[in-house]
């Protein structure tokens, strides 16, 4: 096992909680830890065991595959919202329609692809 040092400060577990919007009661649940031991350890003022290390990281590692997990699907939702807009605009509006494709994929089209699709979207 590594030592607690090692793992996690007392200042990361902090800024990892806010950032991953996770109470002490959730985390405590997740990592079978007690949340008086994480709160004071969270504070500088105690000490988690290698065990309670390992199950503390295991529980941040799951916390962060289920925000993951949640921003995969918004990230999808918007994409597929994007690219539904940027069909209905192709023939009116083949620029817009073109970059709206670029914001959804991610990729950036040259002068030159740009205007391939505005021609090509064209009647």
């Amino acid at each position: 096992m590594r030592d607690t040092k090692e793992s996690i400060s007392p200042s990361v577990l902090k800024l990892l909680r806010d950032r991953f919007d996770l109470t002490l009661v959730e985390l405590g649940r997740e990592s079978e830890i007690n949340i008086s031991t994480l709160s004071l350890f969270e504070n500088g003022k105690g000490n988690l065991s290698p065990e309670a290390a390992h199950r503390l990281e295991a529980a941040l590692i799951q916390a962060l595959r289920k925000i993951e997990e949640k921003e995969r699907k918004e990230a999808e939702r918007k994409r597929k919202d994007v690219l539904k807009e940027s069909k209905a605009l192709r023939l009116s509006m083949p620029e817009l329609s073109a970059n709206l494709v670029n914001y959804a994929v991610g990729v950036r089209l040259s002068k030159e692809e740009m205007e391939d699709l505005k021609v090509k979207g064209r009647p």
